[in-house]
């Protein structure tokens, strides 16, 4: 039979278990930059790349100052788990734009 010290320090190892696989669970669904474009149409393009292959993506226009009236760079988002397959299907779209 266990003792009672041995049961509650199973059970502190199980919340923390269980703490840490929510903190995972949250970190997975963060979001991330995928990739920085220079204007906002090659932003929407890229994510509309990114919906099209099922990756739900973002697009943040990241503006200098207020009336500067230009875009400094556009910024494709995705969730953390889905950043490298994202990252991979934009390296491969823009190689095949370098054969051309």
């Amino acid at each position: 039979m266990r003792a009672a010290w041995q049961r509650r320090r199973g059970d502190r190892a199980a919340a923390r278990a269980e703490r840490a696989a929510a903190r995972a669970e949250r970190a997975a669904g963060e979001l991330v930059t995928a990739v920085v474009l220079h204007t906002d149409a090659e932003a929407r393009l890229a994510a509309g790349a990114l919906e099209a292959a099922g990756i739900p993506a973002q697009v943040q226009l990241d503006q200098p100052g207020s009336g500067a009236g230009f875009v400094e760079a556009a910024r494709v988002i995705v969730r953390r788990r889905d950043l490298e397959q994202a990252q991979a299907l934009l390296n491969d779209d823009r190689d095949d734009r370098d054969d051309r």
